[in-house]
Formats: structure tokens, sequence, C-alpha cells
């Protein structure tokens, strides 16, 4: 039976291949809608189509009636040049595939460092669909899935060097890592922490006598150097220090894990949160069945485990760093020893390949991915209308976005520009997206409206409105439209002003104007 079942070390990369095309069609067929369910996508997608057409870069808001003009950088505002560029290409289908491929490239990977140790790929299957599972809640079409593939690239890096894979020459493959993810997405916070974490912890090991890939003070000289000048590309961007003013400002807001789902703390009692769960008691199991002393970057996933029960948007870098050390620890166990009379199921001698093979496919297999995903996005680019990987596959969740209001939209605004609208939070990346005549209240941009303003919005929204659509009607641009959420505290206050009128509706959204008798006469 154990012979049976075995795959030798000539299928291995095969194997890796396989996982990485069926990660990728999976999550063609499962994120068709729910990949676009976030507002972001909508601005992030205008944001880099305005920066295509102008060939300047964004410094004030250019979108909202509250904020528009202030000074403002968008801290991801290359890979929003990405994601205008594909959307040109392919619209939401190139979108779809996009993240896609990134995700099932991350995952591949993961599955190949696990092929490579010995695990049957059954096993490494169900490995990665956990880690997929647990990284599912944050998974949208938006350039922080960039900052996943990167700092997936580190961690491969680090631990390579730890285990004494590659040389110290192999480390300087960080510095574009980090220059090009200090310019895609603020997630990149992640990354510098996470290094400084394991230079730290190399540095400690070494004087307390653990396991170091560290084995001179000269060494340790270099690698802090490398450090320092690694941690001086957060400045290498055309924003200056407005680009980690504005992470900071983000991650310091006392207000949002109250405010916004993706900063929340891990609900235990939501589904979503159980893969995490179930990962965690997988890695912690192994971790306590080591024979050896842990190394650094086999602990890294504690740290992403406490920082994912603080805000659920870690999470995904749990799940890489948890697979990666799984992948690192797993022969060092009593489990891997026990496991060694079943070689169906784990045989490391039987895979005989080099870390310097273990990305996720052979390079023909690497050919021959890239090769299907360029085909689907010339499919997508030429309107060819094909399942899954065709023209015309992506789809809006209609229970989310109000699209058939989106022509009533157009003929009210009547070929008018810069009209306030008064907007429920997550409209106002619709509104930049599909109705740009108007400008919105308020969208997801955190960091421009600030973490007290937000929390008066949310207030407002929760309990009765009048007093602060009061203050900010003295403050802001009179607005003549809303646009609501059904059900939501503003669509409620709407509906009951005898000054307003809805004149549109459907599931997702109520678009409510001012009566007529009481709206502002259009400027001559």
């Amino acid at each position: 039976m154990g012979q049976a079942l075995q795959w030798p070390s000539n299928r291995s990369s095969l194997a890796g291949g396989l996982i990485t095309a069926g990660i990728i069609l999976l999550l063609l067929v499962a994120g068709r809608e729910k990949f676009f369910r976030d507002p972001g996508t909508f601005w992030h997608i205008r944001l880099g189509e305005r920066m295509l057409d102008t060939g300047m870069l964004i410094h004030h808001d250019p979108y909202t009636c509250t904020f528009g003009g202030s000074l403002w950088a968008p801290h991801g505002w290359l890979g929003e040049v990405f994601m205008g560029a594909i959307h040109r290409i392919a619209g939401f289908d190139g979108l779809l595939l996009a993240s896609a491929a990134v995700i099932g490239v991350i995952f591949g990977m993961l599955a190949g460092r696990l092929l490579r140790i010995g695990l049957h790929p059954i096993l490494v299957i169900g490995l990665v669909l956990l880690g997929l599972a647990a990284a599912a809640s944050h998974i949208h079409a938006r350039p922080h899935l960039i900052t996943w593939l990167l700092f997936t690239l580190m961690l491969f890096r680090l631990c390579d060097f730890e285990a004494g894979r590659i040389r110290e020459a192999g480390l300087l493959w960080l510095f574009p890592i980090f220059l090009v993810g200090v310019n895609c997405h603020g997630g990149v916070l992640g990354s510098f922490g996470t290094l400084g974490i394991v230079m730290l912890g190399w540095l400690v090991a070494k004087v307390v006598g653990w396991p170091s890939p560290i084995t001179n003070r000269g060494q340790a000289c270099r690698l802090l150097l490398g450090s320092g000048v690694i941690a001086g590309t957060v400045l290498v961007n055309p924003y200056g220090l407005e680009l980690p003013r504005a992470w900071w400002t983000i991650m310091s807001m006392d207000e949002l894990p109250r405010l916004i789902q993706e900063h929340a703390p891990l609900n235990l009692r939501e589904p979503s949160s159980w893969p995490v769960l179930a990962l965690a008691v997988v890695y912690l199991g192994l971790l306590a069945g080591l024979r050896v002393q842990p190394q650094v970057t086999w602990l890294l996933p504690i740290v992403w485990l406490m920082l994912s029960f603080d805000r659920v948007r870690h999470s995904p870098f749990f799940a890489i760093t948890a697979l990666a050390a799984i992948a690192e620890c797993f022969p060092q166990t009593i489990w891997a020893a026990r496991l060694r009379i079943r070689p169906d199921l784990y045989d490391p001698e039987g895979y005989g390949q080099s870390w310097a093979m273990s990305s996720s496919c052979s390079r023909v297999g690497q050919i021959g991915l890239l090769t299907l995903v360029g085909l689907a996005l010339l499919l997508q680019a030429w309107g060819v209308k094909l399942p899954v990987i065709g023209a015309g596959w992506a789809r809006l969740p209609e229970t989310v976005w109000p699209l058939s209001l989106v022509p009533r939209l157009h003929e009210e605004a009547a070929g008018r520009d810069g009209l306030p609208i008064f907007n429920d939070y997550t409209f106002g990346g619709f509104l930049i997206y599909f109705a740009p005549e108007y400008q919105p209240f308020v969208d997801d941009r955190c960091e421009l409206f600030g973490g007290p303003w937000l929390a008066a919005y949310v207030a407002a929204e929760q309990g009765d409105p009048t007093v602060q659509m009061a203050a900010w009607a003295k403050q802001y641009p009179r607005f003549d439209y809303a646009l609501t959420q059904p059900g939501s505290g503003f669509d409620r206050y709407f509906d009951r002003q005898p000054d307003w009128e809805r004149i549109a509706a459907c599931p997702a959204g109520h678009f409510y104007r001012r009566r007529a008798d009481r709206m502002e006469s259009p400027s001559p």
C-alpha cells in the first residue's frame, strides 16, 4: 500500500505546479464575486487610472466634498498603477485573474516547501487549504496582495539563510523586495517588523548559545548594516516621509478596531476565525513536539498569531509564516519520527531534490503557469467569453452594490460635475468608480478622515443623526443627494425627512434627492 502511494522525486515539482494551478482555478471560481466586496477596490482602480492618464502623482484628495483638496498621499500608489493598468487591459476579469494568480503563487510556493520535506501531496493540499482558509477573510482585489507576495519572498530568504541553504549574499534580494513593497502598500510595515524581529533574534540566539546563522562579529555587523540600509528604503519613494506617516496614522488610530471590520480583533464566534485557530493548533502541536531547540524563524508564527488576535487583517501573515515554519521544523519533531513508518504519507528520502529547486514547480511548470495566466489575460482583453478564464466571468455582487441605480445617478447628474452627495461609508468607492459626477461625503481612506471624524460618523449612523447632520450642514458644502444602504441609520434618517424624497431603490441601495422646492437653483 505504501509503495503504491509514494510520490518519487521527479514528480514533486509536478505536484507543486498542479497545486498552484488548482489554487488559481479555485480562487477564480470562489472569488468571482467575493473578491469585489470591498469598496477600496473601486477607488484604487480610479486612482491608478488617473495617474496613468496624467502621468502625475496625486498629492491631494481628488474626490470627496468633505476633505477634497486636503493633503493626502496614496500610500499604495504603485499598486494602484498596477491595478489601473490591469483594469484598462481586461477590466474586473483581469483584476480577478491577477489576484488569484498572486495568491496561487504564494500558497503554491508554500506547498513546494512542504513537498520538499517529504510530505505526501494529499497532506500538503490539506495544510495549504487550511492556510488559505485562514487568510480568506482579507482576500480582496487590492494592492495589499502584492505585500503578501513580497512578504513571502522575504520570509523564504530568511528561512533559507538560517538553514544554511543560501549564503549571506543571498540576502541581497531583500533590497529590491523592500523597494517595491514600500511603494505598493503600507502592509510593508509587517515585513519591516518581521525582519527586525529575525535579526534581533539571531543576535540574541548567538549570544546565549542557541541556534543562529551568525558565525562571527564581522557577519553580525554586516547584517546589522544591511538591515539599516533596508530600513532606509522606507524613504525611497516619491512622497518621502508622507508614506510612512500615512502608515503610522492608520496603525495608530485607536478608533479603527471598533469601527472597521478588517482592523477589528479576531472574533472567535465568527466561522471565519476557525481556520486560524485550527492552523494554530497544528503549528503549536508541531512546535511542542520539537526534538531540537527552535530556530528564530520557526517562532515567527507566534508573533503573527498574537497580532491576528489584535487585528484580523494580520491573519494572512500568520497563515504564511505558519506554513513556512511547518516546512522548516516538521522534520525535527517527534511526529516526523513516528510518521516515518508510513512512507506513503511521509518519505523525506524519496524526494531528494535540493532546496535550490524548492519553488512551487519546476522551471517548465513555471513557464506553463505563466503561459496559462497570460492566455487567460489575452482572452479577457479580447473579450472572448469563456467560463472561469474568459471575459465576463468576474461579477460584482448586486446584493452589496446598487448597480441598478447607476443609470439613475447619471440621469440625475444631467452632465453636471462636482455634485456633493451624502453616502453610507461603503458606497464611497462605489460612487468614485461608477458615478464620478458626484463628490462622496466619505469613503474608506481612513487616514484622510481621521479616527475622531470616523467615530463621529459611526456614532451618528448608529444613533439619531439629526444633530450631527446639522453640524455637517454648517461645515461642508450643501448636498442635495444621498445614497444609503437600506435599513441603515442614515437611510432611516433620510426616509423620514420631509425635505427629502426617495427617487430610486434596489435591494442594495436607496437614492434620495432633496425635494425640488428645497433644492438650490443650479449655478448659471
